[in-house]
């Protein structure tokens, strides 16, 4: 039977802990188990180690950066939503209109053709009676 030995893969302290807010127990790279206490540090701020605690500050204010975006997307979103059913009201009511002129017209040349006949037969008539 073969023993695995555990895998080394270096992480950048956002990626790790992350991935670690999602619960996950397996190593993104491998999927092998592993646990809190696989996880070793291979660096140190020069300042201090207060690394946890820069990352707790900035996750924060980077999520609201994004939630404003986000927000701000999901407005221009619901401005282009809303102007595109009003193109689209107004291309129905153009079609509409259309659609009635086109009636319009075909009444207006069966019209004509009608007076037209009328009028050749009128001469038609005018002559013969001649």
């Amino acid at each position: 039977m073969e023993v695995r030995q555990p895998q080394t893969y270096a992480f950048g302290v956002c990626i790790w802990s992350k991935y670690c807010v999602s619960n996950n127990t397996k190593c993104p790279a491998c999927r092998q188990t592993c646990c809190q206490e696989n996880i070793r540090r291979l660096y140190f701020q020069s300042t201090g180690d207060n690394d946890a605690t820069d990352l707790s500050q900035n996750l924060p204010a980077k999520n609201q950066r994004q939630e404003d975006e986000v927000k701000k997307l999901q407005g221009k979103l619901i401005g282009l939503a809303s102007s595109f059913e009003h193109q689209q009201q107004k291309l129905k009511d153009t079609s509409e209109e259309l659609e009635e002129r086109n009636r319009d017209m075909v009444f207006y040349k069966a019209l004509l053709v009608f007076f037209f006949l009328l009028i050749s037969c009128a001469m038609a008539y005018s002559i013969m009676k001649y």
